[in-house]
């Protein structure tokens, strides 16, 4: 049986915080907005040379790509790092 000790403690403790980023294609910014999803807000403005109309996130590495058709261009992008283009 569980005291209730143990149960107010458990639920003082804050709860888990994940960091991550989104990332949203501005297509008239000619930009990528990394978004922080722990406080809701755009950390970082990431210019393009070109418009991008998609992002797309990579499985096997920390990066994302940005899709800009009109240049026929793929800019990747380091997700753990925002502010950085590849």
């Amino acid at each position: 049986m569980i005291s209730s000790r143990a149960v107010i403690c458990r639920r003082l403790r804050p709860p888990r915080r994940f960091r991550s980023n989104a990332f949203v294609a501005n297509q008239e910014g000619q930009a990528v907005a990394a978004v922080d999803l722990q406080v809701m807000a755009v950390a970082r403005h990431i210019a393009l040379d070109g418009s991008p109309s998609q992002v797309v996130a990579a499985q096997a590495r920390p990066s994302v790509y940005a899709l800009t058709p009109a240049t026929g261009s793929v800019h990747e992008i380091q997700a753990d790092s925002p502010g950085s283009k590849c």
